[in-house]
């Protein structure tokens, strides 16, 4: 079998290249993009997930201890883990492969779309993800709604293992970073 030769390049080839391309330099190694990372292929549930609470008794008037710790930072952890998981969470140990942005739902739609992403997420095989709910600045009801229906159907979702109010740079507390279980 022959082998195969590119032809020589003439010299006025040579030329032409050069007059067009110009001066160009070797790139650097921090000069370079790095590729993106692909994402993981879908992993199965372990389990079902638990049938989550009516958006009534969510959001309603018993769920007044929860709107009190909604001023400041979100977290939780689920019982036997370690708090070093929780704090490598905080410090961004896991970066969020995807995120889900609540901003301008109502309650109810935000509730599917909430459910519905974690779902995804977990058959993705994510182990992080971000869920922007926002301040609650805007909303009709006087306070973060979206903020606290997150947080309450966060801790009762059996594929969650803890979450925290992200970092300012990633939303502060208008947003959470969530840890989901292994796949």
């Amino acid at each position: 079998m022959k082998s195969r030769r590119s032809p020589s390049i003439s010299e006025a080839d040579v030329q032409i290249f050069r007059e067009t391309v110009g001066a160009v330099r070797p790139l650097r190694r921090g000069d370079m993009n790095p590729l993106p990372r692909p994402r993981p292929r879908p992993a199965r549930l372990r389990g079902p997930l638990r049938e989550p609470l009516p958006l009534d008794e969510l959001l309603g008037p018993g769920s007044a201890a929860a709107h009190e710790r909604l001023d400041g930072p979100l977290q939780f952890l689920l019982p036997g883990l370690e708090m070093v998981t929780l704090r490598r969470l905080k410090r961004g140990a896991w970066l969020p492969q995807d995120e889900l942005d609540l901003h301008h739902m109502t309650a109810a739609h935000a509730r599917v779309a909430l459910l519905g992403f974690l779902e995804e997420s977990c058959h993705a095989g994510f182990r992080c993800v971000r869920v922007i709910h926002g301040k609650g600045l805007g909303s009709s009801m006087g306070g973060p709604v979206l903020k606290l229906l997150a947080d309450q159907l966060l801790r009762g979702h059996d594929q969650v293992l803890a979450f925290a109010s992200a970092r300012p740079e990633q939303g502060g507390n208008g947003a959470m970073l969530v840890l989901l279980r292994r796949q």
